[in-house]
């Protein structure tokens, strides 16, 4: 596989050690590691991120051409992986970005590889899923479909897409203003969800990167693909994580499937039905809904 990949990686060598393997498995011969450095805070942390860094290392095999970075200072990931991304794209022009909890699928490789190519010079196409959230529902005739939402749970992107990237979206009190929301989704719960979204993101409530690309996108009318497969499972929902810390999630450790010969769809357009479902069934159901799914997942656990 002659695509660059990045990891960004920790302080979890458990995870990160199962992602790189599969990266390495599909023949990456070009990699990119990635650490934030450690917190003041943690006792420790310095020590260890130093041995995870170095466990990876031994790892990777002397025909694959490695570049890192390491940093001595932490940022925390609302900066560190925006920069981590920068950084890869100062020295390449397309790539493939996992996390150290994002497994992927073999299959996910030669699915970016090639539209990664095929869309290379569509400035409507934006980023490139390995994520499905819609549970067994099918949505449009091709091998993926065209959404609003940016999953980030692995992940491929070009240069020119991520130069518009801006993790302090300067633009959201005035697209806001403007009512732009509605331009994006007409579902008046799905514009509340989002709105305070991007309030909080804005003013640093939320220490985190991805709304920030989703807002990129949406201001310049970006796309993203997603594969009607599930092709990348997060593997860090415990107590160790920052974010996703409940193992019983929906979510969770997710089975991948295959995904088969590409068909393209026929229509460049967003699947807002897709979308809503993700967002209102997935993301933030009902009180309602959200008991009765929390009863469901236990009756199947029986």
């Amino acid at each position: 596989m002659k695509t660059a990949v990045l990891l960004i990686v920790f302080n979890r060598i458990d995870t990160a050690a199962q992602v790189l393997e599969r990266i390495l498995a599909s023949g990456c011969t070009n990699l990119y590691l990635y650490s934030d450095g450690p917190r003041t805070e943690k006792s420790g942390e310095a020590e260890q991120l130093k041995e995870v860094q170095q466990s990876l290392l031994a790892k990777v095999p002397k025909e694959v051409k490695l570049t890192t970075q390491f940093s001595n200072k932490n940022q925390g990931p609302r900066i560190a992986v925006g920069e981590a991304i920068s950084w890869f794209f100062e020295q390449e022009e397309e790539g493939i970005i996992f996390e150290h909890d994002c497994l992927p699928h073999p299959d996910f490789f030669p699915f970016c590889e090639s539209l990664l190519a095929h869309y290379r010079n569509d400035e409507r196409i934006m980023h490139i899923s390995g994520d499905n959230f819609q549970f067994g529902k099918q949505r449009g005739e091709g091998s993926y479909y065209f959404s609003r939402l940016n999953h980030i749970w692995g992940f491929a992107t070009w240069r020119r897409a991520w130069k518009h990237y801006d993790p302090t979206i300067k633009d959201w009190p005035e697209f806001k203003a403007n009512k732009r929301l509605n331009d994006i989704y007409s579902h008046k719960r799905m514009q509340k969800i989002w709105e305070d979204i991007f309030d909080k993101t804005h003013s640093g409530e939320l220490q985190t990167w991805d709304y920030q690309w989703t807002f990129s996108m949406w201001r310049n009318n970006g796309l993203a693909i997603l594969p009607q497969q599930n092709l990348v499972s997060n593997i860090g929902f415990d107590s160790k994580a920052l974010n996703t810390t409940n193992p019983d999630h929906p979510l969770a450790a997710m089975e991948t499937q295959e995904s088969g010969e590409i068909i393209h769809p026929k229509f460049i357009l967003p699947i807002i039905e897709a979308d809503e479902f993700s967002i209102l069934e997935v993301f933030n159901p009902t009180i309602g809904k959200f008991a009765w799914q929390k009863v469901k997942r236990k009756l199947e656990k029986l």
